[in-house]
């Protein structure tokens, strides 16, 4: 037994490096706070995750980068996870929701980051994408999500909404 649990650990999925997004000072209730930048405020949370199959790859130096909801200006919309090989030193800001002292929500997109941190980079090639599930995306309360179609992972960084 203890040799079969031993076997299965070499399968881990191996991750980029994780740095957070590019921040500016914003001083809230007389303290100073850092706020990412790319920020786009949001009119309601994003629904669950979509189950992704994870495929295998053999790409030496791929890293494995989760999928995530967009906002596309009326509804979130999925861009699935993919296979990449990073720059070298590059490190990945995943995308985050947060809410301001205010109670406005906000999100920012999953962005490649240099290794130095001050810029961000295009989206390296994707060498293989992920599996999805199909079907309605269900809350919390078991109600379906209005969601926006699939969206494939991209071959560069592509701004122009997901």
């Amino acid at each position: 037994m203890g040799l079969a649990l031993f076997a299965c650990a070499g399968s881990a999925v191996r991750r980029p490096t994780y740095t957070s997004h590019a921040t500016t000072e914003v001083k809230v209730d007389g303290r100073v706070v850092d706020v990412p930048l790319d920020l786009l405020e949001i009119p309601y949370p994003p629904p669950p995750a979509r189950v992704e199959v994870v495929p295998e790859t053999t790409v030496t130096g791929a890293v494995w980068v989760d999928g995530e909801w967009g906002w596309t200006g009326k509804r979130w919309s999925w861009s699935r996870g993919y296979w990449s090989v990073p720059p070298a030193g590059a490190r990945f800001a995943p995308w985050l929701t947060i809410r301001g002292v205010d109670g406005r929500l906000y999100m920012a997109k999953g962005v490649w980051r240099s290794a130095d941190g001050k810029s961000d980079l295009p989206t390296p090639a994707v060498v293989v994408e992920a599996k999805g599930a199909r079907g309605a995306v269900l809350n919390a309360d078991g109600e379906e999500e209005p969601t926006g179609r699939d969206v494939r992972a991209p071959t560069e960084r592509e701004d122009a909404g997901p």
